[in-house]
């Protein structure tokens, strides 16, 4: 499940004081970062219950019940500044102990990863593809195709009227409005009609086409950005700050 930054922390990514760009033309990443040292935790005792074995003799079903210890809140000291931040998890679970070093990575002020430099062990968030450039499908899916079969159908409908429109400035302009009448136009009018509706499906599906080619490459781009982002900034950069 994503959650966003505003949901998981109580501090905009605006006010982290590292903030880089990513370094694709075609994949606008912005990203965040911030490292410091835990300085003190708020945890709750979550109970859980696992199993559902038989019990002796075949009778019934036992359960194991367990509790899991996750951290709410946690205090940071930033490095750099020794500037103290509380952090509000929320649903967010990462193992962490006062003195180790952690770092928060946002992309496009959305929360993406977690790192606990001492433990190795790392958190990711899914990113909702609305922070990024992704073009809109005109056509997608079966309703795609019926949205195209209608395109179709009402272009048949109303490409004649829309073409003695656009002519009707031309027969103005050369004095010839007496040919433009129903007489004359429809006949030719009923003859392009067939390849009009299909230069416009043509059209809607190369377009189509093209925007999906489109977000296939930025959704590579991204995969690629993020990967940077992680190495540059979570991980190395914290070598870097310390």
């Amino acid at each position: 499940m994503g959650i966003t930054t505003q949901q998981a922390y109580l501090t905009s990514p605006g006010q982290v004081r590292h903030q880089h760009g990513s370094q694709f033309a075609r994949c606008p990443v912005a990203f965040s970062v911030y490292h410091g040292d835990v300085s003190d935790l708020q945890s709750v005792q979550v109970p859980t219950v696992h199993g559902g074995g038989k019990s002796f003799l075949g009778c019934g079903r036992s359960y194991v019940e367990t509790t899991v210890i996750r951290n709410t809140s946690v205090w940071t000291r930033e490095h750099g500044t020794g500037l103290e931040t509380r952090w509000d998890l929320g649903e967010l679970d990462l193992p962490m102990r006062p003195g180790h070093a952690v770092s928060f990575l946002w992309a496009n002020r959305t929360l993406y990863a977690l790192h606990n430099h001492v433990t190795y062990q790392t958190r990711y968030l899914n990113l909702p593809p609305s922070i990024f450039p992704f073009r809109r499908l005109w056509f997608h899916g079966l309703f795609g195709i019926l949205k195209l079969i209608l395109v179709g159908v009402l272009g048949y409908i109303f490409l004649p009227l829309l073409v003695s429109l656009a002519v009707y400035p031309a027969f103005a302009f050369f004095g010839r409005l007496d040919l433009w009448t129903p007489k004359n136009l429809d006949p030719l009018l009923t003859s392009v009609d067939p390849y009009l509706v299909t230069l416009l499906l043509i059209f809607c599906i190369v377009r189509n086409l093209r925007a999906r080619v489109f977000n296939r490459n930025l959704g590579n781009e991204i995969k690629v950005a993020l990967r940077y982002g992680v190495e540059a900034y979570l991980r190395r950069g914290f070598v870097s700050a310390t």
